[in-house]
């Protein structure tokens, strides 16, 4: 009887054993077989698998080894959680090494969500770059059309300061840190910045490259010198040698790079960012980043990029400022219909939305460039406001009490949109418009206002259909979607949709109003009174034209009259003074310049040089020169050279010459004793016959007649046989070539040395000759004057 109870109880057992087996918890953890295919013969010395998960390295390349199964299969076996969601890439050993597809690009990261155990692969067609001994390797093939350009992003060698040296081809930069140039190094204590350094890349060069032209592109905010194999290459921005002289610059054009034939080279890159700390709490990257890429599809897409970017900023720019400016006047006329005020508002902001979002594209001061980011932002949350006042206006005669909502709404996104052009007002701009295209939605279908407009919901349609586009704009900013027809800027389609359906809806009311005959007459009449009225201001504007072109015709002989005034003040004759040799030189950049050079001879104090450099060209500066003339005369016999300044200095204060002021050198030579003063002119060369040199006597004063009682100094030096005294005005210091590069007081030295045993006239005219011949076609900007004084050999 027993035995049927214990069948029982095993039966029973043998269920319950069923039954939890079939509800167990799925495993904990599965396994995933990443394979990489490598196609074309496409080789690698080892493949590795990066991504965003802890056993993927976290995105660090070369994380996780590959296992090789055949030159063209490597593979690696990884467990997971169960519901794991990972995102991957492979590559071979670093980001310069991602996977290519079969049309060459980088493929996006792939995804996975862990489920059960399986095997992932991926067709392998090339790598993005080749690598040797840790540095990038450049050949033919890397710049084929369908590569994307190489982007020059990390593997820089970085020393903080400033060195010449550093610019060489061969310079030992082991111990130096391995960075990217971006600068967006955080709070590493490894690295420092304090505004300037030097990077310099390493590169091989395959032989299939060499004698051949790639394009060049650096993107920055500050200013750069690039060098090439220790050549100067190009420069952009300037530099400088202090804070005054440091200007920085985006830039956007493509330079050509000629590649040496040779095998290593580099490329080293002077930078300097004095507003590094600002642009880093605004969310820029401070630094720089280069792209290399082949010359044709770079002329293709500048053309391409250009056309494209002025064709749509000119369009959707002006088409809505033209209505902006029509609906204005609509409601000067008639305030009574706010709505025109609200959408002359509306059409500003969307002026402002594509005006601004092109610019900051195209202009290369980064001081602007961050203020177009702000303007852009503020002109979002505007455009979307006023357009919801507009719907409100014309549905309804009183605004609903919400539109307070929404302006409370606006008022922190503008003031966050200054503070912080690149931080989360973004997607809070995003979601400011997802409420009004909500809001806008719900006034549409309440037909009950719209009974009496009609037409009405013409325009209404044009704002559903721009809050369409503007959604659109949001998912493709944030990647969701594809970009049509590579087109990123999808939302100026919905502002031509808006302007569309206004104009639609402004012409049928037009057409309402206009359908008498009486009206029509009225309209002809007016079109008559234009036209004559043109003809009008066609005539008065032939008179004034001539009346021009006397005007102009009579300034000349002005001119003319002033230049020979001007030239009379200057000395007849070079001084006979102790057999000094003497030359001088002048040339004008306008009709009347502002140079001028004199001297003056007294038996107590010996010769006194004088040259100058008045405020500006033309009749104002000419003035400037009679007037210091005349003081100078009158002064010229005190021995203090101090005082000179200090009296012509006050006297010009007096005149009350508004902002004319006169830089002015003063070189008194009495046997061999030399007294030097200055009022804002360049530096004193002084040629030294027996050492072979040049110094440069620099004092840094103020020109005279800029401020009350300046203290100007003079200093005394000794002048030996030989010795050759240059004195000169800022428009040789400061010529310019073609190139805009500055001539500058060193290579004015240098040219005086390469003078040596010429005679003064002689000196001056090489002088002259070698700084033209630099400066080449670039036209002169400003007067040039030089007196050289050469101390006779005993």
């Amino acid at each position: 009887m027993r035995k049927p109870k214990i069948n029982f109880i095993i039966a029973f057992l043998a269920l319950i054993s069923i039954i939890s087996s079939c509800n167990m918890e799925p495993p904990l953890s599965r396994k995933v077989k990443f394979m990489a295919l490598l196609k074309n013969h496409t080789a690698a010395e080892k493949v590795y698998l990066s991504g965003d998960n802890e056993k993927l390295g976290k995105w660090k390349p070369g994380a996780i080894e590959l296992e090789k199964e055949s030159d063209s299969i490597w593979s690696k076996t990884i467990e997971f959680k169960n519901g794991d969601r990972i995102n991957f890439k492979f590559n071979a050993g670093s980001w310069w090494t991602e996977a290519l597809d079969s049309n060459q690009q980088s493929y996006n990261n792939s995804a996975l969500k862990v489920k059960s155990d399986t095997t992932v692969s991926l067709k392998i067609f090339d790598w993005k770059n080749k690598m040797l001994n840790g540095m990038p390797v450049l050949t033919s093939k890397r710049f084929d059309a369908a590569r994307p350009s190489m982007v020059l992003d990390d593997l820089w060698k970085y020393k903080p300061g400033d060195s010449t040296g550093w610019s060489k081809e061969i310079v030992d930069d082991r111990d130096w840190k391995t960075v990217n140039p971006l600068i967006d190094w955080g709070n590493d204590p490894g690295y420092k910045w304090d505004g300037t350094g030097w990077f310099r890349f390493h590169m091989y060069v395959d032989s299939s490259l060499w004698g051949r032209s790639l394009a060049m592109l650096i993107g920055q905010l500050g200013a750069s010198d690039i060098y090439y194999n220790g050549k100067y290459l190009c420069s952009y921005g300037e530099v400088g040698s202090s804070e005054a002289a440091y200007n920085p610059s985006q830039n956007r054009l493509w330079r050509e790079l000629k590649l040496d034939p040779k095998s290593e080279q580099v490329i080293a890159v002077r930078y300097r960012n004095d507003e590094w700390k600002g642009e880093l709490k605004l969310g820029f990257a401070p630094g720089f980043v280069i792209n290399v890429k082949n010359v044709n599809p770079v002329l293709k897409s500048v053309y391409e990029r250009t056309r494209y970017l002025v064709t749509r900023e000119m369009v959707f720019t002006l088409i809505p400022l033209i209505l902006f400016l029509f609906h204005l006047l609509l409601f000067t006329f008639y305030p009574k219909q706010r709505q025109n005020l609200f959408y002359a508002v509306c059409l500003l902001g969307f002026a402002g939305i594509t005006y601004f979002n092109y610019e900051k594209y195209v202009v290369t001061n980064p001081v602007l460039i961050i203020l177009y980011y702000r303007l852009n932002d503020i002109s979002l949350p505007l455009t979307a406001f006023f357009g919801l006042l507009t719907s409100y206006s014309i549905s309804s005669a009183k605004l609903p009490k919400r539109w307070m909502i929404f302006f409370a709404l606006t008022v922190p996104l503008l003031i966050f949109g200054i503070i912080d052009p690149l931080g989360q007002v973004t997607n809070a701009n995003y979601v400011f418009l997802g409420l009004v295209m909500i809001n806008l939605s719900i006034v549409s279908f309440r037909r009950k206002h719209w009974a009496d407009q009609k037409g009405s919901r013409i325009m209404l349609g044009g704002f559903i259909v721009l809050l369409f586009f503007i959604a659109y704009q949001i998912l493709i900013d944030y990647s969701i979607v594809s970009p049509p027809f590579n087109d990123s800027q999808v939302f100026v389609y919905g502002m031509l949709a808006l302007v569309i359906s206004m104009s639609t809806f402004l012409a049928y009311n037009f057409s309402q109003i206009n359908r008498n005959l009486e009206t029509q007459l009225e309209n002809v009449k007016r079109l008559s009174e234009e036209a004559i009225t043109q003809e009008k201001i066609a005539a008065k504007l032939e008179i004034e034209r001539r009346t021009i072109e006397a005007e102009n015709e009579r300034k000349s002989r002005e001119l003319e009259s002033a230049r020979k005034l001007q030239l009379s003040l200057l000395p007849s004759e070079i001084p006979n003074y102790k057999n000094l040799d003497i030359a001088c030189y002048m040339r004008t950049a306008t009709e009347v310049g502002g140079d001028y050079y004199d001297f003056f001879l007294s038996d107590n104090n010996g010769l006194t040089a004088v040259i100058g450099d008045a405020t500006g060209h033309g009749l104002k500066a000419g003035n400037m020169v009679i007037t210091i003339k005349g003081l100078l005369c009158a002064l010229s016999e005190n021995s203090n050279l101090e005082e000179i300044m200090d009296q012509l200095n006050n006297a010009i204060k007096k005149m009350n010459l508004n902002m004319l002021t006169m830089g002015l050198a003063l070189v008194r030579l009495n046997g061999d004793r030399l007294i030097y003063s200055s009022a804002g002119m360049p530096q004193l060369f002084l040629l030294r016959n027996n050492e072979k040199r040049v110094e440069q006597i620099v004092l840094k004063t103020m020109p005279l007649g800029a401020f009350h009682n300046f203290p100007y100094n003079q200093v005394e030096e000794q002048v030996y046989p030989g010795d050759v005294i240059l004195m000169v005005s800022d428009g040789l210091t400061e010529l310019f070539n073609a190139e805009k590069e500055m001539f500058g007081p060193d290579r004015v030295g240098d040219l005086l040395l390469a003078s040596m045993g010429m005679s003064s006239n002689e000196t001056i005219n090489y002088m002259v000759y070698e700084s033209g011949k630099w400066a080449g076609d670039a036209p002169l900007v400003d007067d040039i004057s030089a007196v050289v004084i050469k101390i006779p050999v005993n």
